[in-house]
């Protein structure tokens, strides 16, 4: 390695770029031994140093938001979706009042067991507060797990999860996460209930059981009264929805037609 230059080699000393205290160069003894001029003092390499950690634990933070948010099932659409963005209109009222105390519960921390079942007809905004829901507990909480997902989707996954002799896990896996979710946002149940099947029946009593019984709330949306799900699904199913959430109608027109006959 060789030892140091006499000190006469070496360099006179410079000034940090930074603060403009004095810097003295430094003996390398690595591969082919030199002096080094840093360019900063002690104290403001510190200071570089803690501001790139800090810049990379915001990028690494920014991107498990994001990942966070897309495997909530809140894509962009879904994201824009928040309570300043609803156009609030005569019959909204009892509805935004439940999902924003439910939302601001979460987001605060506190253990909410009871959620909210939204009906009403398409258009009325169900899909657009349960999202917002969401998205203001999630943001305001990043301890919080939370879920999205239209029922119909998720017996499909299921489905094709059976089928798939070499992904026999994620029937599992699926039913772990609806279940454990601390906010699961059940969306357009009604449209599951029109081709209703006992399986399907089976696959929702099971997830409304479970989430009762872990104490976690859920958010359900319908187009259908509960009088029209129970004559599709069941006793049982309007059973278990009336105990896992309080229902609160959604009274307003369609959002889509009331633009078209304006």
């Amino acid at each position: 390695m060789g030892a140091p230059p006499t000190t006469a080699e070496r360099p006179g000393p410079n000034v940090c770029e930074e603060c403009g205290q004095t810097v003295e160069a430094v003996w390398l003894p690595f591969g082919v031994a030199l002096w080094y001029m840093p360019r900063l003092c002690g104290r403001c390499l510190d200071r570089q140093l803690v501001q790139q950690r800090r810049a990379k634990w915001e990028i690494e933070v920014r991107d498990s938001v994001r990942r966070r948010l897309v495997e909530a099932g809140l894509g962009q659409g879904r994201r824009e979706k928040t309570f300043a963005a609803f156009q609030d209109r005569p019959g909204t009222e009892e509805a935004v009042q439940a999902i924003r105390a439910l939302a601001e519960s979460l987001a605060a921390g506190a253990r909410v067991r009871r959620g909210v079942f939204l009906v009403g007809e398409n258009g009325s905004g169900k899909t657009h507060l349960g999202a917002a829901a969401l998205n203001h507990a999630m943001d305001a909480n990043p301890g919080l797990t939370g879920l999205f997902v239209e029922f119909a989707d998720y017996l499909a996954a299921l489905r094709e999860g059976f089928r798939d002799e070499e992904d026999s896990l994620r029937p599992r896996w699926l039913r772990g996460m609806m279940a454990e979710v601390d906010l699961l946002v059940l969306d357009d149940l009604g449209v599951a209930a029109v081709g209703r099947r006992d399986w399907d029946v089976e696959e929702l009593v099971r997830l409304l059981n479970r989430r009762v019984e872990a104490g976690r709330p859920t958010i359900v949306t319908a187009d259908l009264e509960p009088d029209e799900l129970r004559d599709r699904l069941g006793q049982r199913v309007v059973s278990r929805l009336y105990e896992a959430c309080r229902v609160v109608p959604l009274e307003a027109r369609d959002y889509r037609r009331e633009a078209h006959d304006a």
